[in-house]
């Protein structure tokens, strides 16, 4: 499988993720070279901006743009033959699985 293949379909899992955790809309960035790939939309939870990576370290957020401190910024890190992806926090770099983000984000959503 080529890289944009393989790229593609990781997208597709994380949008799959989203939508089980409550968002009603996750819309695609096809093609996409900028600094994310999903964004997650729903009237009960926080906007969710998603960069999906195959086996690879996130990058380092950048400085240069301001983003609404109640958006979820994450990258998605799918690592060969893995159920479900490392979850990493862009803005503090926390790390944690899948599950235990989705866990503590649906209990804890930040205040608006």
């Amino acid at each position: 499988m080529n890289k944009s293949a393989k790229g593609r379909r990781n997208e597709h899992k994380s949008r799959q993720l989203l939508l089980g955790l409550g968002y009603s809309i996750v819309m695609r960035s096809a093609a996409s070279h900028g600094d994310w790939d999903l964004i997650a939309l729903s009237p009960a939870l926080p906007t969710q901006l998603v960069q999906v990576k195959s086996n690879r370290k996130p990058p380092a957020l950048s400085d240069s743009v301001a983003y609404d401190p109640n958006w979820l910024l994450r990258y998605h890190v799918w690592k060969d033959y893995a159920h479900s992806p490392e979850i990493y926090d862009a803005r503090t770099g926390d790390h944690r699985g899948a599950e235990e983000i989705a866990c503590r984000e649906l209990d804890n959503p930040p205040l608006k």
